[in-house]
């Protein structure tokens, strides 16, 4: 699994860990110290851009979701994995013994069956929220794309 501090930087290249705090603080709002049904502490969460068209058009490039961070398949969803230094989104699910399906909800990407050790060594977080982004024009600059 990728430590969170790495995937963070990669996130958004060039921008330092007070700029990330910043625009998940911003994301987030006012959460921490809240929590879900099940007791799970919000603030836990992650604001990750959508930074490529392979999950559209579930999400566009610019959207955003919020992801909790994991080390482990957590089922079938959509995952925050890093690929060549890059956080990317796919869809994954179980196929078999040691087995998982990767794709992108776009059909002009290719879907790939992958071991378990290679899901966990790319696998950051898993997606629990989605954001899509209306009007890009009234977004602070912090959370431009």
């Amino acid at each position: 699994m990728i430590d969170q501090q790495t995937a963070l930087a990669r996130i958004t290249p060039g921008a330092d860990s007070v700029q990330m705090d910043r625009r998940i603080g911003v994301m987030l709002g006012e959460c921490d110290g809240r929590t879900d049904r099940d007791g799970t502490a919000l603030g836990g969460l992650q604001a990750v851009p959508v930074r490529s068209d392979n999950m559209e058009p579930t999400l566009r490039r610019g959207d955003f979701v919020l992801v909790a961070p994991t080390d482990a398949y957590q089922g079938e969803g959509v995952y925050a994995t890093v690929s060549l230094g890059a956080v990317v989104l796919h869809r994954f699910e179980r196929v078999g013994k040691g087995r998982i399906r990767m794709w992108s909800d776009n059909p002009h990407y290719t879907r790939y069956e992958i071991s378990k050790d290679e899901f966990l060594a790319m696998l950051f977080a898993k997606v629990v929220i989605t954001a899509r982004v209306v009007d890009r024009l009234l977004l602070p600059d912090a959370l431009r794309v």
